[in-house]
């Protein structure tokens, strides 16, 4: 029998900032005192972790990817948010939120929720706001880059200063950024309505004589159409009587969350189970790269303090789904 004493140097932690996370025993190797030796894996902040499970199905994935987010939990008691280890679930089956929703009171932290479990088909403000859907999220599914710079052409048309919705009769609001500069490139909820309503001779006329094919005006309304479908993504009501978004008063949205978890190593549990398939990999992909475009942004502005921010992970089966947004 392996004693625990003959193979402790190998998990002797030289840096103070390694995070030694439990997973579980090693067979064979015991203590002195009869106990399993437990098996650690050590990460270290600002390092880039990566893992991957892969098994049939049935094989205990799921179960396994659990514990380590239990184990992550009961490490982050306590501790400052340097050695803080957050993420995302991306809950394609309803497995975790059943699982965890009675634990969330157990992880409570004073900075913040330690876990949050979310249901954004349920509830509006864990939705996103339509106008921090980057712009290729619309322009991806016309397959046209042509497709593109006609919708480009169409919203920067649509947002001249005062300017009114032939088709809902609406002043067009023009988007600004916090500075108050104009953000042209960016879909609002009344540009949606606007290319949902619209027809082809709607578009011809905001173009005003513009050299586009007719073919790729139709190809570019049938892309911007297909947001009704995103009903329960955007941050917005849907009017099935007058065929329009609406919109809706809350306060924050599942990117503010997602922020703060970020910053303090909490952990999102997000339900997507109700979701049809191509609204769940969108989801799934605005989560992503919003995550992705935070760290990136904070090591930019911060890349010698990157390395106290806390870990972040995403737990999600069957990710390339996900991707498919991303045309990889």
């Amino acid at each position: 029998m392996v004693r625990g004493s003959d193979i402790e140097p190998i998990f002797k932690f030289r840096d103070s900032d390694v995070i030694p996370l439990e997973i579980g025993v090693i067979p064979g190797v015991m203590n002195a005192d009869g106990s399993s030796f437990p098996y650690r894996i050590l990460l270290k902040p600002g390092e880039n972790c990566n893992g991957a499970m892969i098994a049939l199905s049935g094989r205990g994935k799921t179960n396994t990817a659990e514990v380590l987010l239990l184990r992550a939990l009961m490490h982050n008691r306590g501790r400052g948010r340097h050695l803080r280890m957050g993420g995302v679930v991306l809950d394609k089956h309803g497995e975790y939120f059943q699982d965890f929703k009675e634990l969330v009171p157990l992880f409570k932290t004073e900075g913040g929720n330690g876990l949050l479990i979310v249901d954004p088909f349920e509830e509006q403000k864990y939705r996103i706001p339509v106008e921090r859907i980057p712009f290729w999220v619309f322009t991806k599914i016309t397959g046209s880059q042509q497709a593109e710079f006609v919708i480009r052409d169409l919203l920067r048309a649509l947002y001249k200063e005062g300017r009114v919705n032939e088709v809902t009769g609406e002043e067009i609001k023009v988007p600004r950024d916090e500075s108050g500069k104009e953000k042209l490139n960016t879909v609002t909820l009344q540009a949606i309505n606007w290319f949902i309503k619209a027809d082809e001779n709607n578009a011809k006329a905001l173009l005003e004589g513009t050299p586009h094919h007719k073919e790729t005006i139709k190809a570019a309304l049938r892309s911007m159409k297909s947001a009704k479908s995103l009903r329960n993504v955007i941050q917005a009501e849907w009017d099935e009587e007058e065929v329009q978004f609406k919109p809706v008063s809350v306060e924050g949205s599942l990117y503010d969350e997602l922020m703060r978890a970020q910053y303090n190593g909490d952990w999102i549990i997000i339900n997507c189970s109700r979701f049809e398939k191509e609204e769940r990999s969108l989801l799934e992909t605005l989560i992503i790269e919003q995550v992705k475009s935070w760290r990136e942004k904070a090591f930019i502005s911060d890349k010698a303090g990157f390395s106290s921010y806390p870990l972040f992970y995403f737990i999600n089966e069957e990710m390339t789904e996900s991707f498919v947004w991303m045309g990889e």
